[in-house]
């Protein structure tokens, strides 16, 4: 029964942490002339690892380099602006606009010649792999607030 009230308890923890996590890590509006015009661009690496996930672009919209995530069994393609298909991003060239983009890694398996590039396949562990981050941010929060109501 213990078992059970524990797997409960995880199982809840993880529910609450996929519902707030947007909420809490979710950017404010950039405000052009506070920024100088600069973008905030997310890096969704669709598996990969190893990169920050914001970045800024210039005051000319730009990203002077762009980071290279790794992914086991498979080749890095490049940054698109779609996860299957869209435009390449090329650093120094790309010009971002408004207050915020997503650009996207695109991946090759190795051992098979790449015809079209295309995402892997979510899977549990690598949902978890690419949103880590978040879950410690918002586990940690959880453990503050269950922390200050048991006091």
């Amino acid at each position: 029964m213990k078992q059970v009230k524990q797997r409960f308890a995880v199982l809840l923890c993880i529910a609450a942490l996929c519902v707030l996590a947007p909420a809490a890590l979710a950017a404010q509006p950039l405000d052009e002339s506070e920024n100088d015009g600069k973008v905030i661009i997310y890096f969704e690496t669709c598996g990969g690892t190893g990169i920050p996930v914001v970045e800024r672009t210039n005051a000319d919209g730009k990203l002077s380099s762009l980071p290279t995530p790794i992914m086991e069994g498979y080749t890095f393609n490049g940054w698109f602006t779609d996860i299957v298909g869209g435009d390449a991003i090329v650093a120094g060239e790309t010009v971002f606009s408004g207050e915020e983009a997503t650009v996207y890694a695109q991946w090759s398996p190795i051992d098979q010649v790449p015809t079209e590039p295309t995402a892997p396949a979510d899977t549990v562990a690598g949902v978890l792999e690419r949103h880590k981050g978040t879950i410690l941010i918002v586990g940690g929060m959880l453990v503050l607030v269950a922390v200050g109501l048991a006091m």
